[in-house]
């Protein structure tokens, strides 16, 4: 019996934590692109799916204007909610009450650890104190790389490119996929307009990114490689020697590279077109646009 209360009272308290990021997001107006509850899948279209069993759950926001404020109370809503459920029931209620209010202690305070690896609500927080601005630019390029191609897509190239020629180590794994994806559709889609010393500096970051040793993540530095080996691609540089692991690959890069490659094999290009138009990106118009634009190179 005890287990059993254990198992119902963690699954309650994820379910809890996750309804309150949803009601933080509601309430700041704010569009909630996924949420998933052990392996369940729900998106903004109401699709429904199941993506193979998993212990964790997540929401996934699409916050048009991201601030420091409404991402840190995002951030906090999860842990808000197991708190007010352990303020709210009554204490000596019986063994499956109290398990239960154990439980969403246990599940606010494990989420807010600065755990990095497991991007935890207290790891987002954390960044978000201490590098606000990328933090901010982050949410910013993610949400207009999922939403149709305006002028302020192109006004982030600044931004971007100030961030990653700084230090990489201060900035996520995850983020500096976003950003490189960000710099290669921004290339394609410009086809060659960039001034010269944006040309330059992108050049710089994308070779700063292939000498960086120290990705912890194989597969994310293998995505990055393959952003890598896109620019360069871009610029005529046939050269991918230097990096011999692209077979490990995800489909999507290792086809666009083999069509970058060999532009004019058809049966190569049929395969890149094949996989852009069947791989589920949802509404990610823009991405798909830069996807299609490196056809047009």
């Amino acid at each position: 019996m005890v287990v059993l209360y254990i198992i119902l009272s963690w699954i309650g308290a994820v379910v809890i934590h996750e309804c309150g990021h949803c009601i933080v997001a509601w309430l700041l107006k704010i569009n909630i692109a996924r949420l998933g509850l052990f392996g369940f899948v729900i998106d903004h279209q109401k699709k429904f799916r199941f993506e193979g069993i998993a212990l964790g759950s997540f929401v996934v926001f699409r916050n048009a204007e991201p601030t420091v404020l409404n991402l840190g109370i995002l951030y906090a809503g999860g842990a808000v909610a197991n708190v007010l459920v352990v303020m709210l029931l009554p204490l000596k209620a019986g063994l499956g009450v109290e398990t239960f209010t154990l439980m969403n202690g246990v599940i606010a305070a494990v989420t807010l650890l600065p755990l990095n690896n497991l991007a935890t609500d207290g790891s987002m927080l954390l960044n978000l104190v201490m590098n606000p601005e990328e933090m901010v630019l982050h949410y910013t390029v993610s949400y207009f790389l999922t939403n149709e191609y305006t002028e302020k897509f192109d006004a982030l190239l600044p931004q971007v490119l100030s961030i990653l020629d700084g230090p990489l180590g201060k900035v996520q794994e995850s983020h500096i996929i976003i950003y490189l994806s960000y710099l290669n559709y921004v290339c394609a889609l410009k086809k060659g307009r960039l001034e010269n010393d944006q040309k330059q500096l992108v050049n710089k970051v994308f070779n700063a990114v292939l000498s960086d040793k120290k990705m912890k993540s194989r597969y994310l530095s293998d995505y990055m490689i393959g952003e890598v080996i896109t620019q360069r691609l871009i610029n005529s540089e046939d050269s991918v020697n230097d990096y011999k692991g692209l077979h490990k690959l995800p489909v999507l890069l290792k086809r666009r590279i083999a069509y970058l490659l060999d532009p004019e094999d058809t049966g190569k290009k049929a395969d890149y077109y094949r996989e852009i138009t069947t791989t589920d990106q949802g509404e990610a118009t823009l991405m798909i646009n830069g996807e299609l634009s490196y056809l047009a190179l």
